[in-house]
């Protein structure tokens, strides 16, 4: 799960990416990652591992709900998670999927630009 998530914390600067494929034969056990974004849904990223980025809607500086966004904690669908703080009104931050968190990559009160990953998701089935 360590590799996943490195391998998800180096993509989230790479929006044009669609997919990444690791393959390690060597010493040890086979490890095999296959990772496919897909940006059909607004400010989410989903890969095959129902992971997910909660991504930011806006500009401006990070108000997160701290009680919400603790690792382990689950969030439903449409959940509010906290805000940015910009130039006009605040932007809602939502959950756009159900899932338990595992890590906030964006920490509360820090600058944040439109689309950069908030919140890392495990995905409820």
């Amino acid at each position: 799960m360590t590799l996943a998530l490195d391998i998800l914390e180096w993509a989230k600067d790479k929006p044009d990416l669609a997919e990444i494929h690791y393959e390690n034969k060597a010493n040890g056990a086979p490890i095999e990652i296959t990772i496919k974004f897909d940006s059909s849904k607004p400010n989410v990223s989903i890969n095959e591992n129902r992971l997910a980025y909660i991504e930011a809607p806006a500009i401006g500086r990070l108000a997160l709900d701290i009680a919400k966004t603790q690792p382990g904690q689950r969030l439903n669908a449409g959940e509010l998670i906290g805000h940015i703080e910009g130039a006009a009104a605040p932007s809602r931050i939502t959950s756009p999927l159900s899932g338990k968190v595992l890590r906030a990559v964006a920490a509360h009160g820090a600058p944040i630009g439109y689309g950069d990953p908030i919140i890392l998701l495990e995905i409820k089935n």
